[in-house]
């Protein structure tokens, strides 16, 4: 009998919540009474207005009711978010804040669709409860949610620090160890002068990670990425180079010089350039494109690199890649 009573007012209890607080005088009450201060100093109530939309999942619709009011700041021509949650249980809710970062998050991306702006809005959650435990037992922090609370004060959600690598510089960069080819690599595959310094670079970072004994199929990705990446010409460069000052990576790169010494393909394309035959350029490019990311596939292959990661490194297909092992 008891739990029929509780059913029926929980079913009541939405239509009857809404109904006041959509009422705008009741409403513009309610946030003054229950905003923080601080953040009620900030916030014009006389351009408050209820939001069309809901930003509950079907999924819990039996459990929440939402509403969200809109109003302007006093000193800035964005909004502030009020998101006000009725809830219809008689249980509290432990993972609350967890589901309520969810709402901000949807509140802020529908603001971002709807309006031509990348400001965020700032949404505030105001929590209705009104369940049979008393006081609400449950954390209202997500920080309180987590294992390492200290920690996560540090490492606060929508927070991170950023690894610039256009920023850093080289020398320093060397000191990564392992890590100092990818970031070398990756710093510098945009640049349009790509021969003298950034060679040299990469050179001692190959050196580097020689030195810290890096797994040789790693350098094998590095390497057919650079392949890919950039022209010829710096290419045949950067292999003169590798043998010069990091001969022990010799072989690996050898298997690319193999490829760019088809000359005598380069001198046909060439030639039915000159003769003006279009069509047999653009077959022998595709042709010998082909054949250099065959063979860069296979070597690949050879020393251990996975086929997932192969196909990306020479725009293969996995099907193509299979067929190769």
């Amino acid at each position: 009998m008891v739990k029929l009573r509780m059913s029926k007012l929980i079913k009541l209890h939405d239509p009857l919540a809404r109904k006041f607080l959509s009422d705008i005088s009741i409403a513009k009450e309610f946030l003054a009474i229950h905003l923080a201060p601080e953040i009620l100093d900030k916030c014009n109530l006389k351009t408050l207005r209820i939001e069309a939309g809901s930003y509950i999942t079907d999924d819990l619709k039996r459990y929440f009711s939402d509403i969200v009011y809109a109003l302007d700041l006093k000193e800035s021509k964005g909004s502030a978010y009020i998101y006000t949650l009725i809830e219809h249980q008689s249980s509290a809710e432990e993972l609350m804040p967890l589901r309520i970062l969810t709402y901000q998050l949807a509140i802020m991306q529908k603001h971002l669709d709807t309006n031509k702006t990348k400001r965020l809005p700032i949404v505030v959650p105001l929590v209705f409860y009104n369940g049979e435990q008393s006081p609400y037992p449950y954390a209202t922090n997500i920080a309180e949610l987590f294992a390492d609370s200290e920690l996560y004060n540090k490492v606060q959600l929508g927070k991170f620090k950023l690894v610039d690598l256009t920023i850093l510089d080289d020398n320093k960069i060397l000191q990564h160890n392992k890590l100092a080819i990818l970031e070398i690599i990756m710093k510098h595959i945009h640049q349009k002068e790509f021969l003298g310094s950034t060679i040299k670079f990469i050179i001692k970072a190959l050196q580097v990670a020689h030195d810290a004994s890096i797994n040789n199929s790693l350098v094998n990705s590095a390497l057919s990425y650079l392949i890919n990446a950039r022209e010829e010409k710096e290419i045949k460069e950067l292999i003169i180079q590798v043998k010069k000052h990091a001969s022990y990576y010799g072989e690996n790169i050898m298997t690319y010089a193999e490829v760019l010494k088809k000359e005598g393909r380069q001198e046909g394309i060439q030639k039915g350039r000159q003769e003006g035959i279009q069509k047999g350029k653009l077959e022998g490019k595709l042709e010998g494109k082909l054949e250099a990311q065959l063979e860069i596939a296979k070597q690949l292959l050879k020393s251990g690199v996975a086929e997932s990661i192969v196909a990306k490194a020479t725009n293969l297909s996995l099907k193509k890649i299979k067929t190769l092992n």
